[in-house]
């Protein structure tokens, strides 16, 4: 940020084509989101999501998607279940104020949902996922969210979370029934 209050991210992007960037952030405890395009010149052809997943694996991590019934404007448990090198992952680090961070990405538009574990201190409902009930008692490889997903389609998921000083993402295709 500078003196005028202006933030600014140099970026380069990897490739030709079209891309989203989002800029996440509370003001006095009033969370926003703010979109925009941003194009690299090039030649490029648009991806589709990928398809349908419930495991993604990052190096010797795996995370898991368990039990995700989805309905749109119908709460839906998510848990994500990580383990490293086929264990139950243990030492998951708080990542911005929070032990995980959750980010729906809707097929077509792009809408953007944000939302944290349940349970977190750091709860306040970014955009229109919410998921705040205790999940007391959990293991310790667990992130448990409750989303709110508006509409059916297919969403990519990003869960990002810290182990061992570094940040992971993993990724999901899910679909959202009516």
């Amino acid at each position: 940020m500078d003196g005028a209050g202006t933030w600014t991210v140099a970026l380069v992007l990897p490739a030709a084509g079209v891309y989203r960037a989002f800029a996440d952030f509370s003001v006095e405890d009033t969370p926003h989101t703010l979109a925009t395009d941003l194009f690299a010149s090039g030649s490029f052809e648009p991806r589709p999501f990928p398809a349908s997943t419930s495991v993604d694996r990052i190096s010797d991590y795996e995370v898991r998607l368990a039990g995700a019934s989805l309905t749109a404007g119908e709460p839906a448990a998510l848990r994500f279940l990580a383990n490293k090198g086929g264990s139950e992952l243990t030492g998951i680090e708080n990542y911005l104020g929070a032990k995980g961070h959750l980010v729906a990405l809707r097929e077509g538009d792009l809408a953007f949902l944000h939302v944290h574990p349940d349970g977190s201190a750091h709860d306040n409902g970014h955009g229109p996922a919410e998921g705040h009930s205790s999940e007391g008692g959990a293991p310790p490889n667990v992130i448990p969210y409750t989303a709110t997903f508006p509409t059916a389609g297919r969403y990519l998921l990003f869960l990002q979370f810290k182990h061992a000083g570094q940040v992971r993402t993993a990724q999901f295709t899910v679909s959202v029934t009516r």
